[in-house]
């Protein structure tokens, strides 16, 4: 009896478990296979080549300096006087004015009496000329007739003869003609004045104060004309030339100013492989020393074509696009302009890839828009 029992349990447990098995099969069956994975091209921005003539501006950045500048060294002694425009930083002065005096009464007073004392000489020799040299005498009487010790020494005149000459050289005066023109000379850098129009920027003196012979008395420059210096690379120099117009502004003050290539060096310095340009500007509103920055319209680029500077591949190669997809291709570099490249070698009509990816590669199949 047992036995029968536990033969009928074990029927039904085999018979429920393979209904179980038999909807779980058929429930595996109704499952999918997934879809195989599709295949993802990636869309990239592109552009075509059109070359053309391109007017690419170079852009430098200098410091101002002024070309008109001087040292000013004293080169007689005495005490500094008082003028009515002090030799100051700050202060400006017209061409001619008086920028320093030192006091010269001594010198004129000495010069007074070597000119005295050649007078006294010239009177004492006419009795000799009058007689042995008449055709000359009355040229000396009238030289004496206007002569003045404080007035500039005249020239002498010229004798009629060579006997005429000897004679008034054996009197000495031409030594002592030369040694008085040479005292006026002197004389009159006691005054030192502007050579052109300009400021002081420099001043180590004040007057009443004993000046020496070679000493600095302080610095003056035009501060109406400057020259940009900036150094150029050896790439772009082949753009410029002398004359060629500049823009120039700055950070600091407001406003724009022209200006022009006037020099270009020849040397090359040898550790940026660059060279010095000056380029002329005028206005008194500018100080020397201020930085500014230079766009310059240097020449024209026949048949070229400007890309973005991320889009160059080393030092010079683009992506092209041939068949939807990506190929390296070298091009000639012509020069670097801001956030430009400019560039030559490619035909009219290639397109090329306006975007950059460190995932882009050579063969890379992609779609263009």
């Amino acid at each position: 009896m047992n036995f029968r029992k536990i033969s009928i349990v074990i029927a039904i447990i085999i018979l429920v478990g393979a209904v179980f098995a038999s909807r779980f099969i058929s429930s595996q069956k109704e499952i999918k296979a997934p879809p195989p994975p599709q295949k993802i091209i990636r869309t990239v921005r592109s552009e075509i080549i059109k070359n053309k003539t391109i007017q690419a501006p170079i852009t430098l950045t200098g410091k101002l300096v002024a070309p008109d500048k001087v040292e000013i060294f004293a080169e007689v002694p005495g005490i500094l006087q008082n003028t009515s425009a002090r030799f100051k930083e700050g202060n400006v002065f017209g061409q001619g004015a008086v920028l320093i005096q030192i006091d010269s009464e001594e010198a004129r007073l000495t010069l007074q009496s070597q000119k005295s004392n050649l007078q006294n000489i010239l009177t004492q020799m006419m009795p000799d000329l009058k007689l042995d040299y008449p055709e000359d005498f009355q040229l000396w009487q009238n030289y004496l007739d206007v002569f003045s010790v404080n007035k500039s020494l005249a020239a002498f005149p010229e004798p009629s003869s060579a006997k005429a000459k000897y004679f008034l050289i054996s009197k000495n005066i031409y030594n002592q003609y030369y040694s008085i023109k040479s005292q006026e000379t002197r004389l009159r850098k006691h005054n030192i004045t502007a050579p052109f129009q300009g400021v002081v920027t420099q001043s180590s003196i004040n007057p009443g104060t004993l000046v020496r012979v070679g000493q600095k008395l302080g610095e003056f420059i035009n501060n109406s004309s400057f020259e940009l210096e900036a150094a150029v690379s050896l790439k772009d120099l082949n753009f410029l030339s002398v004359g060629d117009l500049v823009e120039l502004s700055s950070e600091d003050i407001a406003g724009q100013w022209q200006g022009t290539v006037r020099r270009i060096s020849k040397s090359i310095d040898p550790q940026t492989q660059s060279v010095k340009l000056y380029i002329q500007v005028n206005d008194s509103r500018l100080r020397e020393g201020m930085f500014m920055n230079a766009n310059i319209k240097a020449n024209q680029i026949e048949n070229a074509y400007g890309i973005a500077r991320d889009l160059l591949l080393g030092e010079s190669q683009v992506y092209v696009i041939e068949q939807q997809r990506l190929k390296k291709q070298t091009v000639q570099v012509v020069r670097f302009a801001g956030s430009q490249v400019i560039i030559k070698g490619l035909k009219e009509g290639t397109r090329i890839a306006s975007e950059s990816s460190q995932e882009f590669y050579e063969g890379l199949e992609i779609k263009t828009n």
